[in-house]
């Protein structure tokens, strides 16, 4: 017994110095915050950090701003960046093993490495001069590590070096979260355009909704194509469809479509006469944050080279991504146009091993790819490119399939983001936009003069006899293709509109002539459907004289006006015909008539409208789409956002021959659509909550998982790299959108020149360390949506860079 207890005893010591070795180094891998450390800059450098962890850095030339800016970088988000760069660049499988060789593979295949060298390469001196003096910051930052970053420790890895090219890798990991990387949807298209009539497949992509809002003000509701007749689809001759969802999640489980949300107010129309930008970017939710809040200080008497940037970074570059310069400021959403294409790929059997280029045939460049795999042997994979881009796996019916895709041509990015720093006016920052090279947004602008501005930022494609929306052979002939890059007077624009206010939400933006020229060059990869779009605009139209805390409302709307049309074909099914016997649907109704109208985390009924709503635009997708499906089984096809629209007008006006073959009325289709959402909120709350379907709330579903990418890796201490897993309000179609891990990365409203009075906070803290104060700084002000500063506060640390 003796014996045992001091084997305890020794063990127990043993574990005790294993956990103090462990704090101690991950003690050690924080940063320096204060005191003064010799690096390569050319006059002292002020790295101040507030009570949030927001830096404040001063220097006196751009240059210089820009190690320091690297320098803070790499001391919060080394980790971070690192991961930005091995998803681009194919890479991860060398940091974490085999494990990721399928992701690496499919990445390694655009070549992104070679192509940033020549995106550096092709780049003025100035601005390779800008990003060497970035990089040589992130490296001294390294470099100055006591420990390295805890990432690492436990990984048993050391960080790689810096490199020019690793800070457009990090732009094309945003490419990849932005655009469709493979061709997924385009490849949907097709498939869905060959098996079905014209007519049915134009009702899957509906070009115009009357949900549609764009700033041109054009009614697209003319473009609504009808229905079919009978003539063309009748489902009453058709064999009665399996609506189970070819797909791993539940119909009510299903990623809902993204969002981000801006807009701008002219000064006219404000309390102050300066013009009023909002914007409240969504994207995936993670630790470290995707975004670095900064105020970036060059001081100069030279209008030229000062600068006094605030706003946010993305770790990897040494740009200002949104926010004001204190004379114009600035914000985005994702457009959700068409940057990439499916390219038919033809050869002969005199040909194989080449393709058709017009009255010539090339040889394809084989490109065989080494993927270091630690612990385990590397695994080379050979890609075939064309002059158009790589070839893929996937293959249209015996067709080969090449994706042309903007980020594969070097000439589609660029840093010239750079010159909105200087600029002072909406007309300047419009020109800069239409010659930028970020994957394309919709850019609104915001001056201190009073007006406003949108315009698509972004290299636009030119194509050439074709349109773009289904694959298409560019070898058969010489007038199918892109050629070049769209002219900077063709973008469409808008500038200070007749109404005061511009807006942008993922759907359609510009609309005139009725979806003719300037639409067209934008495309539509899959667009939002709108109604986020048009409440926001109906929100800003309802204001006087705008303030910072109006645009806080309506960033933080979460009336569900979109589904309460949904709420009302439910309410309206209460006839005892429906009930009886049927106790789950009288108690879903009662539960639905006592719905708030908004995405609360106490509310049921909005669950169950938004479970039953789903269903029912499923079931009426896979009965139109039920030729497709048979005949490619393994395709998950989805729904697009604007399908809703023909969904809708198909429940309303209840056609027969549209109707599913297993029912013989609309009524029974509705009810069996009610019946299997219900089984699945059942099987949910069952399953995750414990609760009863009919207590199950929509906080129960929608709470925050937001962690580390290793957290699920660290048996044990893993919950210290997540945030709380708070229920918050919410959803899709409106504009405070917020999913279990997808939301708005940041909130802000600044009018240029009144910094001072704006509001700015975002999820998750500056740093991607567990033990720093800023790990968690700001993150409950996000949740609870509550305002602080647009600046930085008093500086709490200050680090001195100074020459060697």
């Amino acid at each position: 017994m003796r014996v045992m207890r001091r084997v305890l005893f020794a063990l127990l010591a043993l574990l005790v110095a294993a956990f103090a070795t462990a704090y101690v180094l991950l003690r050690n891998s924080l940063p320096q915050l204060d005191g003064n450390i010799a690096t390569a800059v050319t006059s002292p450098v002020r790295i101040e950090r507030d009570a949030l962890g927001v830096v404040t850095i001063t220097a006196d030339n751009r240059f210089d701003l820009a190690f320091a800016t690297g320098y803070a970088h790499a001391q919060d988000r080394y980790f971070q960046m690192d991961l930005q760069r091995r998803v681009a660049a194919g890479e991860l499988s060398a940091l974490l093993g085999k494990d990721f060789v399928d992701i690496d593979k499919r990445f390694r295949r655009h070549n992104f490495r070679s192509v940033a060298r020549s995106v550096i390469e092709q780049a003025p001196a100035d601005q390779k001069r800008l990003i060497d003096a970035y990089v040589q910051g992130v490296n001294a930052a390294r470099e100055a590590f006591s420990a390295r970053p805890f990432e690492y420790l436990l990984l048993r890895a050391k960080p790689q070096p810096w490199l020019p090219e690793d800070s457009v890798l990090v732009a094309f990991a945003m490419y990849i979260d932005l655009n469709d990387s493979d061709g997924t949807r385009e490849m949907e298209r097709a498939r869905l355009h060959g098996a079905l009539p014209q007519a049915v497949y134009d009702i899957l992509y509906p070009r115009g909704t009357e949900w549609d809002a764009p700033v041109d003000g054009v009614d697209l509701a003319g473009v609504v194509p009808p229905l079919p007749g009978s003539e063309v689809l009748n489902l009453r001759e058709q064999k009665s469809t399996d609506t189970t969802v070819p797909s791993d999640k539940k119909i009510s489980e299903q990623a809902d479509y993204p969002g981000s949300n801006n807009w701008a107010v002219a000064g006219r129309r404000t309390t102050n006469g300066s013009a009023l930008i909002a914007n409240d970017m969504h994207l995936g939710l993670r630790l470290a944050h995707i975004w670095y809040r900064a105020r970036l200080v060059v001081k100069s008497t030279d209008l030229k080279q000062e600068r006094n940037l605030m706003g946010v970074t993305l770790p990897g570059l040494p740009i200002l991504v949104a926010g004001s310069n204190g004379r114009i400021a600035w914000g985005f959403t994702n457009t959700h146009g068409d940057f990439d294409d499916l390219v038919i790929v033809e050869s002969d059997a005199q040909h194989v091993d080449q393709y058709r280029n017009g009255s010539e045939y090339l040889r394809y460049s084989v490109r065989n790819e080494t993927i270091a795999v630690r612990g385990d042997e590397p695994v080379t994979v050979a890609y075939r490119d064309t002059i158009w881009g790589p070839l893929l796996d996937d293959k249209l019916g015996d067709k080969l399939l090449a994706l042309a895709w903007t980020p594969h041509f070097p000439e589609a990015t660029n840093f010239r983001q750079l010159e909105l720093e200087s600029a002072s006016t909406v007309a300047e920052a419009i020109e800069i936009a239409t010659t930028a090279g970020i994957p394309v947004q919709n850019f609104v602008v915001a001056d201190a003069q009073g007006h406003i501005g949108w315009v698509p930022i972004g290299q636009l494609p030119k194509r050439v006899g074709f349109d773009g929306k289904l694959p298409t052979c560019w070898g058969c002939a010489d007038d199918v293709g892109w050629r070049g890059w769209v002219a900077s007077q063709d973008y469409p624009r808008v500038i200070d509109p007749y109404q005061g206010q511009l807006w942008s939400a993922n759907s359609r933006t510009f609309g005139a002539p009725v979806l003719g020229k300037g639409a067209d060059l934008i495309g539509d990869e899959d667009m939002d459907r709108g109604a986020r779009t048009k409440q926001i605009r109906d929100g800003l139209a309802a204001l006087d004289k705008v303030t910072p805390q109006d645009m806080l409302k309506i960033q933080l709307d979460d009336r569900a006006l979109f589904l309460k049309r949904w709420r009302d074909v439910l309410v309206r099914m209460q006839d005892e015909s429906y009930l009886r016997a049927h106790p789950d649907r009288r108690a879903a109704i009662k539960v639905v008539e006592q719905w708030s109208g908004r995405a609360s985390v106490d509310d049921a009924g909005y669950r169950i409208v938004r479970a039953f709503r789903a269903a029912a635009q499923e079931d009426i997708y896979r009965s139109l789409i039920a030729p497709a499906q048979a005949r490619y089984p393994e395709t998950k096809f989805r729904p697009s956002a604007r399908f809703e629209d023909t969904a809708w007008r198909i429940m309303t006006t209840q056609p027969t021959h549209l109707l599913d073959a297993k029912y013989e009325r609309w009524d029974l289709q509705v009810m069996a659509s009610l019946d299997r959402a219900l089984e699945q909120l059942k099987a949910e709350c069952s399953v995750v909550t414990n609760k009863a379907w009919d207590k199950c709330t929509w906080g129960d579903r929608n709470t925050l998982v937001m962690e580390h990418p290793l957290a699920k890796a660290i048996p044990f201490f893993g919950g210290y790299l997540r945030m709380p897993q708070t229920q918050l309000p919410g959803d899709g179609d409106m504009p405070r959108v917020q999913g279990k891990s997808f939301g708005a990365s940041e909130r802000f409203a600044v009018s240029p020149g009144h910094e001072a009075d704006g509001y700015f906070h975002m999820p998750g803290g500056q740093s991607g360390h567990p033990l720093s104060p800023y790990f968690a700084a700001g993150h409950e002000a996000w949740e609870k949506g509550e305002p602080t500063p647009f600046l930085p506060g008093t500086a709490e640390h200050t680090l001195t860079l100074a020459p060697p």
